[in-house]
């Protein structure tokens, strides 16, 4: 059978089921899927099946075109979900089976989909808030006697933090929607408030380690935490993926198991400052655990990998690019762990920074420009130049990386070639974004006839 679910904001409104193609879809009544929207013809698509037998959607007669997600097409095959708009009307097509009914448990119930409300946002910039600034009001010298301004100061952050929040939001929600992830935005300022204590856990984690660890060992240890801390937010909030047909599922296990061993391994640190064999013991136990992490991170990025890589949107290689680095940061964290060679920290950080975070948020900001037009030429002027030649920016930035992180493994005594391979790297990273700024710029000021 054949579903075709009608959706307003994200949400089914309405489910058909269909055993048979080919299926019109359209305004008319005639069509087998009427969709009543001003701005859908009369004849606007048709699912059919191809010489293999797998289903495609193919734009008919319609005057506002077929998309898929960003992209305008002409046909699609549909492989698990595949989720088209037609004018303004967005629908959701899947070839479902006739299994059984399967039995559920409570935890699948705690996974279904809430009503958010602005209580709901609220509640989660305000933890966010509280956790950033925590390590201000820590400090000895916000309690001075002297410091008369304290609220003041409080309040200042805490503005421009509740910005820097919302940006940051939209972003990453943009970032989530052109990789095809089912997500609102109470569910990304959800993981911002999680990460936003990363943080303070990672003070007081380094504050223990400088009493529990020799001066090396702690040292190492904390230099290493933001970027755990980082690996540890991001991997759920990049990777996990609704494109492939239970991907979403097994990355959800794999990431409950991969954050438990995480925090696993994150204790056993602690214990490598100590001398024999449970310092030993203790490096084994959190090479295993980063490992596992390391294993989850893999198995999230994977259906994504092979998801974009068959997709015709030309916006797929920065994203390609994100999901090859980040599997590649945490199986390297757990080879440094393993060997003790502290010094390749500062080159996992620049690969995370670059290859991951960076790179995602310069994709996110790519999807997102179009999506500020309104919808017609003006939004596909934006897309258009957007992704000009982004196959060559994805090149150079991903160039660009590696060569600041063949610099960083060299380390600082290191010179002459070196040296110029990092501001080599640096100038084509910092070139490519210019670059997209330039394109979207450039694409907003022209109005087409």
């Amino acid at each position: 059978m054949i579903a075709i679910r009608v959706l307003r904001e994200g949400v089914v409104i309405r489910e058909v089921l269909f055993r048979s193609t080919p299926i019109r879809i359209g305004r008319s009544p005639e069509s087998d899927m009427v969709l009543i929207e001003p701005s859908v013809s009369r004849e606007h698509a048709r699912i059919e099946r191809d010489g293999s037998g797998g289903l495609v959607i193919a734009g008919g007669t319609g005057t506002n075109g077929l998309y898929s997600g960003p992209r305008r097409i002409d046909s699609e095959p549909i492989v698990g979900r595949l989720r088209a708009r037609l004018g303004l009307a967005e629908i959701e097509i899947e070839e479902v089976r006739e299994d059984p009914t399967q039995p559920i448990s409570l935890e699948d119930l705690h996974g279904l989909d809430q009503r958010r409300t602005p209580l709901t946002w609220a509640k989660y910039i305000a933890v966010a808030l509280f956790a950033l600034n925590l390590d201000a009001v820590m400090a000895a010298e916000f309690w001075s006697p002297w410091n008369s301004q304290r609220v003041v100061g409080v309040i200042w952050q805490s503005g421009s933090m509740l910005v820097a929040i919302l940006v940051v939001g939209s972003l990453l929600l943009g970032l989530l929607k052109a990789a095809g992830r089912k997500v609102r935005m109470a569910d990304v300022l959800r993981h911002v408030a999680v990460y936003s204590w990363l943080q303070p856990l990672a003070a007081a984690i380094s504050l223990l380690a400088y009493y529990v660890l020799s001066d090396g060992a702690g040292a190492s240890l904390r230099e290493w935490l933001p970027s755990l801390a980082t690996v540890v937010f991001f991997g759920p909030t990049i990777g996990r993926t609704r494109i492939r047909e239970g991907a979403d599922d097994r990355a959800a296990r794999a990431l409950r198991l991969g954050a438990t061993a995480l925090t696993i391994a994150v204790v056993a640190l602690l214990g490598t400052g100590f001398s024999g064999t449970l310092s030993t013991a203790c490096r084994l136990v959190a090479t295993v655990g980063l490992a596992l992490f390391a294993w989850s991170v893999t198995v999230v990025c994977v259906p994504v990998f092979r998801t974009m890589l068959a997709a015709q949107s030309p916006g797929r290689w920065p994203i390609l690019a994100t999901v090859v680095w980040f599997p590649l940061v945490a199986w390297v964290d757990v080879a440094v762990v393993a060997t003790g060679t502290w010094r390749w920290l500062e080159p996992l950080g620049a690969a995370m920074f670059l290859g991951v975070l960076a790179q995602a948020i310069t994709a996110s900001l790519g999807y997102l420009a179009p999506q500020l037009r309104p919808f017609g030429p003006s939004r596909d002027a934006v897309r258009e130049r957007a992704e000009a030649r982004v196959l060559v920016r994805a090149l150079a930035w991903n160039t660009g990386v590696v060569l600041v992180v063949a610099a960083a493994v060299a380390g600082p005594a290191a010179r002459g070639v070196w040296a110029v391979a990092a501001k080599a790297g640096w100038t084509l990273v910092l070139a490519t974004v210019l670059l997209q700024v330039v394109l979207i710029a450039s694409a907003w000021r022209t109005r087409r006839p």
